[in-house]
């Protein structure tokens, strides 16, 4: 080798043990985020009165630290609407339907910004569970079979929570502009279709 190659092959190997320490050092977002800012699900369950999912982040940085697993978890708030009867003068009736959601991956600093993520999910590991202890009627009940009806409305609801969930989380797969502020318990990001800005507060370690 050269001694021009020599000092080419020192800078390469410097620069990317440079860019690998800068990473490192502005990988405060590592952690789990518990999500303060509610996103809209409704546009993908067109047949509810209110969808909406708060959504928590853990990211985990690897030995190398050159990305790590990543976790997401989704708080998710439905009142669906339900056709009235005579019993309720033809007013609809509500039941509102909470469930969590979670998704597994990995993610990687992208190579051209490294405040920016690249989130590759594993599909097969997304998860929704509708707290069947907690749906409830709002305002007028069923006069007949309301326990039967939650129960039928809660499991088709779990499906179409499902496939909203799918989409949902496919929006985290490139992560834009990570900001933790200088105290280290808030963070912001941005993710995309539609373009939204995300805030989130560090989860209290036990």
């Amino acid at each position: 080798m050269s001694k021009i190659e020599s000092i080419l092959a020192g800078a390469l190997v410097s620069g990317a043990a440079l860019l690998m320490a800068s990473c490192s050092d502005n990988a405060r977002f590592v952690g789990t985020w518990n999500g303060i800012s509610p996103v809209d699900m409704s546009v993908r369950m067109p047949d509810v009165v209110r969808a909406t999912s708060v959504v928590s982040v853990d990211f985990t940085l690897n030995q190398h630290k050159t990305g790590g697993p990543i976790g997401l978890s989704g708080k998710l708030d439905v009142v669906k609407s339900l056709p009235g009867d005579s019993a309720s003068s033809g007013v609809p009736y509500q039941l509102s339907i909470p469930a969590m959601a979670s998704v597994r991956g990995v993610w990687t600093y992208d190579i051209d910004d490294d405040d920016d993520l690249l989130v590759n999910l594993d599909m097969s590991s997304l998860k929704v569970t509708v707290d069947r202890e907690g749906v409830r009627w709002l305002g007028n009940v069923p006069s007949a079979g309301a326990d039967s009806l939650a129960a039928v409305t809660a499991t088709t609801c779990e499906r179409e929570l499902t496939h909203a969930a799918y989409t949902d989380f496919s929006r985290f797969t490139v992560i834009n502009d990570v900001d933790v502020d200088k105290s280290g318990s808030k963070m912001s990001f941005e993710i995309h279709s539609p373009e939204a800005e995300i805030y989130f507060v560090k989860a209290a370690t036990e």
